[in-house]
């Protein structure tokens, strides 16, 4: 239903701190989608599985969330964008066995909100590319990029 728009926020602060991750085969269990929100607890892990703690150089880590109308209906492009520097073996490693795998990933903002983006349905692909830079000053390292299309926005993880 249309209504005004929500009161706008004392504070907007662009961005995102943190991300977190998880290979979209460890949920066991996920909760049902309420007006863009999910339930923390309503997510459930496999046994034994974890959600994993990403790295990315501040004010690097991006999310976009856009809307494409087709002849099918509307979908939406889901991308999280990261710099994580460095190329050492164990990270080029890593990086090269989550190509296989989709994930779901957790954003936090600064204010301590999360976002959910993608879901069991609609996992994410990882592409990490490297760059050296080019001078002494440039920071080498792999640009991330998580991507899926999805019939749902990125959703908002209440407790």
């Amino acid at each position: 239903m249309i209504s005004n728009f929500p009161s706008r926020p004392i504070r907007n602060r662009g961005g995102y701190i943190t991300f977190q991750f998880i290979p979209s085969i460890y949920i066991a269990q996920f909760p049902q989608i309420n007006s863009h929100t999910i339930s923390a607890a309503g997510i459930v892990l496999l046994a034994g599985t974890a959600w994993y703690q990403g790295y990315s150089t501040p004010e690097t880590l991006l999310f976009s969330d856009e809307p494409e109308k087709t002849t099918h209906g509307t979908h939406f492009n889901l991308k999280v964008n990261a710099f994580t520097p460095g190329d050492k073996p164990e990270l080029t490693s890593l990086l090269y066995e989550m190509e296989d795998l989709q994930f779901l990933v957790k954003l936090t903002d600064p204010r301590g909100k999360l976002k959910l983006i993608g879901s069991p349905t609609f996992p994410l692909q990882l592409k990490s590319v490297f760059n050296s830079g080019d001078q002494r000053s440039s920071s080498k390292g792999y640009n991330l990029q998580f991507t899926t299309q999805a019939l749902h926005r990125a959703l908002e993880i209440v407790a």
